[in-house]
């Protein structure tokens, strides 16, 4: 027998037990009265207990706002006992009949004192499994379990929401749609609330990417937590668009909206939805994007996403329109894609996550996909955003992505591990570009068709580095330009424009088989008219058949293609400007084309290879040398000598003395013809061309003695003749 209220108010900090207000629990009874007498009379706040059963609640229906049963007083918890809520009204075919079950601050009203500190634990939430019928929309339509407005420091904690209907939680946003009334109303928003311990459940369905129930709806909350709950068949387990026009704006800044009228009346609302984080999440089969986030300063962090139904959970789980967004050490299973970075997102990390694809992953798109195209409308049509602000600021990170390893594709655009798709050249709105940096570094991509597919041009300064490509399986024993690859490319460039591979740079990655190293879709191109990214540097480039397809250029620039090493680079067709790398064949010493050594002596030179065979030409080769006497050279005395030479190619340098202890003499047409450091191209190299007249100069002078000097003719004792000689010599 259950406690009356009165000897539950003798005991200190007691629960207040519903039944004690006539609430019967039994599933048939509608208890909406009994409910809504006991929480009002919590004026001074309170714990209101529900004993096991099943509480049926009735619609109430209020100017634009309606509500099973509400709360508005602060310091209210619900605590649950195996009690479930149920609508006692089941038919919420339309606008008109939906409700909420329970509806937690202040409907109706703009003016109301805030709601705070309500804490609703462990009640069991049943829908009726109806939704609307806009796909994609996060529509505030009351079919909802609870709807927060005007609240702050609220926690939804250890509840169950079964067939759930177009949501399970909505924090009501500022200018709310009355789809009833036709008008826009609410100026209020919420702060600070969390969702831990809960389960989601929908019913399964078989609509692929059906995005019709967006379980939590955070359009309305600045400062949302949703941590450690589990959602099963939720289409979109987070949704929410910001108001925020940036990241770093104040949570006061104000707008107005420009349209439609019933809007704009509203005059200038504050910004809402940020500082939202969704972590530790167990999403299964959830159907459209389970977190859908259109926000500012969002935390998406170690959830899981899997799914067993591939062809109806077919999209991407994480789908970003953020400013200032972290995603780390989530793992997915299953899904054909990984994450989408959206219009108009920026400062976006992606670091430290695994993704698994499904075995049916046959589609276009990417794994990771970074898109702009439609900025500019996406920004002109939602008044809050002020300016043209380009996305950028993207980083990938650290991630694990990997596809189906044997799936042959269907199309050649079809499973890419990085796709950047942006629209054509927008002088008036993007003049510099519509995405301005993105870093892709230090991951590991496997089994993909594609490395990175580039669709347009509008992207700046893109750095792909430190990743490791590994292809799909192939044969590597007798690997040859007829072995099958699945994986067809490193780099593929949809071929509509020019530049669209030009702004990324490829360096100091690891590629592991490909049929091209930069493939194109159209080759309807003209021939050498498509850019690579610049520069392609210190990269290890192992089992690759073809550099390039015909209508991609030469690579143009100075160091375009430079320090990349590797084995199995069938294609030797090269162009001018792929020096210094080491890329063989497989074959001979094939890896020296185009490539420096230092080596073949003595004396020891700087080598340069122009073809897979042949020599070398030597270059910047210097030593030492020892010149001799010969004709038009006279030494008296004792004789000694020193010298080096520099040789570039065909060319020597020579420089050294000759010195006698009585006096040296350079006859006139003087010549030294032994002991040179090369052969002339030619019979002679002379050194003196004046005439003889013996003159004496004194002892210790040093004379620089060139090839056009004509005034030396002889150095008395201990002095020395100083020379030097550009000449060609016969080479190898």
């Amino acid at each position: 027998m259950a406690l009356t209220k009165v000897s539950f108010s003798m005991i200190t900090g007691a629960y207040t037990n519903v039944k004690d207000f006539g609430a019967t629990g039994d599933g048939v009874t509608n208890d909406t009265v009994a409910i809504q007498t006991a929480l009002d009379s919590l004026t001074g706040g309170g714990v209101l207990y529900f004993p096991p059963g099943e509480y049926r609640i009735a619609r109430n229906i209020g100017t634009n706002d309606r509500w099973g049963i509400k709360v508005t007083n602060s310091n209210i918890t619900i605590k649950g006992d195996q009690a479930y809520f149920r609508r006692f009204n089941t038919d919420i075919s339309t606008y008109a009949l939906s409700y909420p079950l329970l509806f937690v601050g202040t409907p109706d009203s703009n003016v109301a004192a805030q709601t705070q500190n309500v804490v609703i634990d462990g009640v069991s939430f049943i829908g009726e499994n109806v939704r609307h019928n806009v796909p994609g929309a996060g529509i505030f339509d009351f079919r909802t379990a609870i709807v927060f407005k005007n609240t702050e420091n609220t926690s939804v904690l250890n509840c169950s929401f079964t067939k759930v209907d177009s949501s399970a939680i909505c924090y009501e946003q500022i200018a709310t749609y009355d789809y009833v009334n036709n008008v826009y109303y609410n100026t209020t928003k919420n702060y600070k609330s969390k969702i831990s311990g809960c389960t989601f459940i929908a019913e399964p369905h078989a609509v692929a990417g059906r995005a019709l129930l967006h379980c939590v709806n955070a359009d309305g909350i600045d400062g949302l937590v949703i941590d450690g709950n589990s959602f099963e068949w939720t289409d979109v387990c987070l949704s929410g668009e910001s108001t925020y026009d940036t990241a770093d704006q104040l949570e006061t800044a104000t707008f107005t909206y420009a349209s439609p009228p019933s809007r704009n009346a509203l005059g200038a609302v504050k910004r809402q939805t940020r500082d939202i984080v969704f972590s530790n999440n167990n999403c299964y089969n959830c159907s459209e994007h389970p977190a859908y986030p259109a926000m500012v300063s969002v935390i998406i962090s170690g959830n899981t996403f899997t799914t067993d139904t591939p062809l109806i959970c077919d999209t991407s789980p994480i789908q970003l329109r953020c400013r200032g967004v972290s995603v780390t050490g989530n793992t997915v299973i299953g899904y054909s894609n990984f994450i989408a970075i959206t219009t108009p997102s920026s400062q976006v990390t992606v670091s430290g996550n695994v993704f698994y694809a499904n075995d049916v992953a046959d589609k276009e798109g990417g794994a990771i996909q970074i898109q702009s195209a439609g900025l500019a409308s996406y920004i002109t049509n939602r008044s809050p955003y002020l300016t043209m602000i380009p996305m950028g600021d993207i980083a990938i990170t650290g991630n694990n992505v990997v596809g189906p390893e044997a799936l042959v594709p269907t199309g050649q655009l079809y499973q890419n591990a990085v796709r950047v798709y942006t629209d054509a050249y927008d002088a008036t709105n993007f003049p510099d570009g519509q995405i301005l940096s993105i870093a892709v570094s230090g991951n590991t991509f496997s089994n993909w068709q594609n490395g990175f597919y580039f669709i347009d041009d509008q992207y700046r300064n893109m750095v792909i580095s430190n990743n490791v490509l590994r292809a799909k399986a192939f044969t590597e024993a007798g690997f040859n330009a007829s072995t099958t690859m699945l994986t067809r490319s490193v780099i593929l460039t949809y071929g509509q424009v020019e530049a669209e591979g030009r702004y990324a740079s490829f360096v100091n990655n690891t590629v592991y088989g490909a049929k091209y190293f930069h493939d194109t879709f159209r080759l309807d191109a003209p021939a050498n008219s498509l850019y690579s990214p610049e520069p392609i540097q210190g990269n290890r480039l192992d089992y690759i058949q073809n550099i390039k397809t015909p209508v991609v250029r030469d690579f143009n620039a100075l160091n375009h293609f430079v320090n990349n090493v590797g084995i199995l680079f069938l294609d030797r067709a090269w162009s001018t400007n792929m020096m210094m790398n080491s890329l063989s064949d497989g074959t001979g010493t094939t890896e020296l084309k185009w490539n420096f050594a230092y080596g073949g002596g003595p004396p020891a030179a700087l080598l340069f290879y122009p073809a897979d065979s042949g020599p070398p030409i030597r270059l910047a080769q210097k030593s030492t040398w020892t010149p001799s006497q010969g004709s038009g050279l006279t030494v008296v005395g004792a004789f000694s000598s020193a010298g080096e030479y520099v040789r570039n190619g065909s060319m020597v340098t020579i420089n050294g003395y000759v010195q006698g202890a009585t006096s040296v003499a350079c006859a006139a047409g003087g010549i030294l013809t032994s002991s040179l450091p090369f052969t002339p191209d030619g019979s002679t190299v002379t050194f003196y061309t004046g005439t003889a007249a013996n003159s004496a100069i004194t002892s210790g002078s040093q004379i620089v003695v060139t090839s056009d000097i004509n005034t030396i003719d002889a150095i008395t004792a201990a002095s020395r003749i100083y020379f030097t000689a550009t000449y060609f010599f016969v080479p190898f």
